[in-house]
């Protein structure tokens, strides 16, 4: 009686071990747990692509390796920061405040060193080439190996050669090797049916010999209860009822020992004995399971299909949208070339009529710039980038703005690029000290503009910028006389230089002028003669087939 007990025991502990194997998904520990911060990447409910992504990344990530899955890895993923509007930065929250989030990140999103601490190498060896392949249509360039929540890396065009070295476990995906600086560190993967048929089968029979070589892996064990949970991994990837399959196949299973070895006499359980019945339950099993994986098969080509001609449509809209943007700036090009081929021409004939301007005149425009130069500064900003220093020269005029001391400028003067300078200095004739200032506003509005709010000033600045200077009210007329006051790169090394001409027409926010306009004089002020007013600006000149024609940034968009 003992004996048999002991038997029924084992019977059932046998049982039950194997339906925890085969539930419980399969993953190799790392231990201990590969930490680093900064990192990126989606995070998804389960290991495969086809699974939810629960988080798009975090601000300032810490992300915590825990278990390998294949080319899967179980991470914690912590928030630790937020992104500040204010500051347009990223700013670190206390400890306390710190949001962990778990689960599943491909391998593609980790950094080299990364993988090589978790026991991988993503490196491409020349033997693991499984051949060059031929693109037949423009083809997207994506992180991983799905549609689903993938990062779009870049576009190829049809006919662009690759080296295809490796494939995913579908074989639906090829990786492959693009040369670009960019995009290093990143896997890229493209879809098989985008290549060639010649390509296909070229690595359709190298794959055989030379495998997938995407990466190398931690080894995973091969015993029979990892074996079990791997298979229903493999299952569970492409059909959400493995679950149910597998809990039916384990209690015909049961049933049948119970009934073989009576392990629960006071029932009467003799009909599990009968093969036929169990052979029958098991053959209704697997016409269900049949059914139900086909269904979802047919599901997904219909969807696959779907999202094909949907993406087809998608590239013919986006190929004639680029037609008709060609056409647009063509046809713009040939109007901004015949409007600066009449301006030439009205230049020619206004300069005509300047030259011949009495010697009042000159007096008056000798009385304008000596009235005008003692507040048009001189600007050199310092900026450091990639642990190299250089320095920014332009022009500026000098302006008191309640209460405080402001050099009006060029946005690209002072923000060239829009990177911030550690320090910008200014002179003004009128003085004899150099002013500093690291508080620099631009326009919200996007214009070329931006003023410099000039530390530790002192009274003689402020006296000398307490007269607010005259801005002109109304659009000046085509053939009005002005001059262009700064500091350009080839005029006078140490005061300021002059430069005269004409309103030579209208351009948006812009006024055209014949005044030359060279490198340095950027951020200066145009005065209107004939009013004796602040125009404007000197921005930028736009090149054409005739000659340089300056532009003015209107005074109004400013002060407005």
């Amino acid at each position: 009686m003992i004996k048999n007990y002991n038997k029924r025991i084992l019977v059932i502990a046998f049982v039950a071990f194997s339906l925890s194997f085969s539930l419980v998904i399969y993953a190799t520990q790392i231990n201990p747990p590969v930490i680093y911060d900064n990192g990126g990447g989606n995070l998804r409910t389960c290991p495969s692509f086809d699974c939810n992504v629960s988080r798009y990344g975090a601000f300032m990530a810490r992300t915590e390796i825990l278990e390998a899955s294949g080319d899967w890895y179980k991470v914690n993923l912590t928030e630790r920061g937020y992104f500040d509007n204010n500051a347009n930065d990223a700013e670190e929250l206390p400890s306390s405040q710190w949001v962990t989030y778990t689960g599943w990140m491909h391998y593609s999103v980790f950094p080299e060193d990364v993988l090589i601490k978790v026991g991988r190498n993503s490196s491409i060896k020349e033997d693991e080439i499984l051949g060059t392949g031929v693109l037949n249509k423009q083809s997207v360039v994506r992180g991983c190996p799905s549609t689903n929540s993938c990062t779009v890396l870049t576009y190829l065009d049809a006919g662009t050669n690759l080296q295809i070295i490796g494939l995913d476990e579908t074989g639906v995906w090829y990786r492959v090797k693009v040369d670009d600086p960019v995009l290093a560190g990143w896997d890229k993967w493209i879809q098989a049916s985008n290549f060639t048929d010649e390509s296909r089968n070229i690595v359709d029979k190298n794959s055989g010999s030379v495998g997938t070589a995407t990466t190398s892996s931690q080894p995973t064990s091969m015993s029979i209860g990892g074996w079990l949970k791997n298979t229903f991994n493999q299952i569970h990837s492409y059909s959400k009822v493995a679950p149910l399959v597998l809990m039916i196949f384990a209690l015909i299973i049961l049933f049948y020992l119970i009934g073989k070895y009576h392990l629960f006499s006071k029932v009467n359980l003799s009909w599990l004995k009968n093969r036929k019945t169990i052979a029958g339950a098991s053959i209704l099993c697997i016409v269900v399971v049949f059914f139900l994986v086909s269904n979802h098969y047919q599901k997904r080509e219909t969807e696959l299909k779907d999202f094909l001609v949907s993406q087809q449509k998608t590239l013919q809209d986006t190929n004639k949208s680029f037609d008709t943007l060609n056409q647009k700036y063509n046809q713009e090009s040939s109007q901004r070339i015949a409007q600066e081929k009449i301006a030439k021409e009205i230049i020619s004939r206004l300069e005509n009529k300047v030259n011949n301007a009495s010697a009042t005149k000159t007096n008056d425009l000798a009385s304008v710039i000596s009235q005008w130069s003692g507040i048009i500064a001189k600007i050199e900003c310092e900026f450091t980038e990639d642990q190299q220093q250089y320095i920014s020269q332009g022009s500026g005029t000098a302006l008191g703005l309640n209460g405080q001391t402001i050099v009006l400028s060029n946005r690209h003067v002072l923000v060239p690029d829009n990177i911030t300078p550690s320090i910008c200095r200014t002179k003004i004739p009128s003085s004899a000290l150099v002013y500093s200032g690291d508080d620099i506003r631009v326009s919200v509005s996007g214009a070329d503009w931006a003023v410099l709010h000039l530390n530790d000033v002192d009274q003689q600045i402020r006296n000398i910028t307490a007269k607010q200077p005259a801005f002109c009210q109304r659009k000046p007329s085509i053939g009005d006389e002005v001059v262009i006051l700064g500091y350009p790169s080839i005029g006078a090394k140490t005061t300021i230089t002059a430069t005269e001409g004409i309103v030579a027409g209208y351009d948006g926010d812009f006024f055209i002028t014949s005044a030359k306009v060279e490198q340095g004089n950027s951020g200066g002020a145009a005065i209107l003669l004939k009013d004796n007013c602040l125009l404007g600006i000197p921005t930028f000149a736009q090149v054409g087939k005739i000659e340089a024609l300056a532009r003015i940034l209107d005074i109004s968009t400013i002060i407005k």
